[in-house]
């Protein structure tokens, strides 16, 4: 890929630079133009300049969610490490030496990482908080000396993709209604699709 790069010096000359490198590091050839209203002027260098186009490794995340009950979770950049990178979660506006992000609330995220040179940015990255469905109201039917068997209904909380259990969570169903319940003691507990648990 070619490029082009202008200098200027402090006096009235102007040179420009044309630059070929097919590799991240080449030794390549430096021709010279003078631009004072001369274009044939040209000089072919013998020497060689190296140049070294510097690339930051991709970024390897790790993600934990937030836990049930919790609203924070947390961002671990396991690449690339060394004391030369400083880390971003705000897309490069402030930067930390650490690479790891604790404490972060519910919200969209992008990594950025950067050498003081280049800057290296991840895909967005979700935090989200899971719903842990709160104490459940339930309305029950006693047997009766007609009907020997009740019935317990979960009228709250009330989510299409809930799990209702009567067993203190040993087995759960979709169905919020329990019929045909011998007379014991049941234990209510409702569960989210994100496996939290009512308390």
């Amino acid at each position: 890929e070619a490029q082009s790069l202008i200098i200027n010096d402090s006096g009235v000359s102007s040179f420009e630079y044309a630059i070929t490198s097919n590799t991240i590091v080449e030794l390549v050839n430096a021709q010279i133009l003078d631009n004072n209203g001369a274009p044939s002027c040209t000089e072919n260098l013998n020497s060689s300049v190296e140049i070294e186009l510097v690339e930051l490794p991709e970024i390897i995340l790790d993600i934990t969610q937030p836990a049930c009950n919790s609203n924070t979770g947390s961002l671990t950049v396991n690449a690339p490490l060394g004391a030369e990178y400083q880390y971003s979660i705000d897309e490069g506006i402030t930067y930390q030496s650490s690479p790891v992000f604790d404490n972060i609330t519910s919200g969209v995220y992008a990594i950025s990482v950067s050498n003081g040179i280049c800057d290296s940015t991840s895909d967005f990255i979700e935090i989200q908080a899971p719903i842990t469905p709160s104490i459940p109201v339930v309305q029950v039917i006693q047997p009766g000396c007609a009907i020997l068997t009740g019935t317990i209904t979960i009228t709250a909380p009330i989510e299409s993709d809930f799990e209702y259990s009567i067993d203190g969570g040993i087995s759960y169903s979709s169905n919020n209604i329990f019929e045909n319940l011998s007379p014991n003691s049941y234990m209510v507990v409702v569960r989210s699709n994100s496996n939290c648990v009512s308390e």
